[in-house]
């Protein structure tokens, strides 16, 4: 199949969403083009309340067959970049499957997508909680997804200047955890109280040191513990 789609608004204000994208069965080629731009005050930052309304830009480009597919993701407001990385896909062969010829097709295939995006995302947020986020959030993990629907995240790392959080995860093909393996850190590198950034009264804290677990080929049971100071 293929898609093209072009978006712009008539109305005097800027607004531009352009997406091209293309898959081929027989090749397994997949090509993606996405790019959004808008002015400020613009649907986007004013539905996300982004403060100021910045203009925005947005742009999603990948292009190669599933099993060695790349796509770069850039993100930006008043022109200045918040958001980059990439997401990559790739087919490997399945260690518990039959062992195969070399040069045969692979069977049944284990789909491996990695992704690894980082930035400065705080101007995004209310000032109140820039300090929670810092100037560099980063994302990367790797996921792995088999042919009967389980999906396991591996070396799964989120950060953010007060932010820590690490571990890995098995869902299965229902989407319920398998099991799960996850720390949680949050303290601010001065020391100093967190204002977490949520919806509703603020939520300030010292610090925290949370271990979640949970394995169900032992039992139905998980585990959590920790500590929260100054809540």
């Amino acid at each position: 199949g293929q898609a093209k789609l072009n978006i712009k608004r008539v109305d005097g204000a800027k607004g531009h969403f352009r997406l091209s994208g293309s898959f081929s069965n027989a090749t397994r080629d997949l090509a993606i083009d996405l790019k959004a731009q808008e002015d400020a005050k613009g649907i986007v930052a004013t539905l996300l309340k982004i403060p100021d309304q910045p203009p925005l830009e947005l742009s999603i480009v990948g292009q190669g067959p599933l099993d060695a597919f790349y796509a770069d993701i850039n993100l930006a407001s008043a022109g200045a970049p918040r958001l980059q990385g990439q997401i990559a896909l790739e087919s490997v062969a399945n260690p518990d499957a039959p062992a195969q010829p070399v040069g045969s097709p692979l069977l049944d295939p284990i789909q491996v997508i990695s992704a690894d995006i980082h930035g400065d995302l705080a101007p995004l947020f209310t000032p109140k909680y820039r300090a929670f986020f810092g100037p560099d959030v980063a994302f990367t993990t790797v996921a792995r997804r088999f042919s009967d629907g389980r999906l396991r995240l591996d070396q799964l790392l989120l950060t953010a200047a007060a932010l820590e959080l690490r571990g890995d995860l098995v869902l299965a093909s229902s989407g319920m955890p398998e099991r799960f393996a996850l720390d949680l850190a949050l303290e601010a590198p001065n020391g100093a109280p967190i204002l977490l950034p949520t919806t509703g009264p603020d939520v300030v804290i010292g610090r925290a040191n949370l271990t979640a677990n949970f394995n169900s080929a032992l039992g139905d049971g998980w585990s959590l513990s920790g500590v929260v100071a100054d809540f």
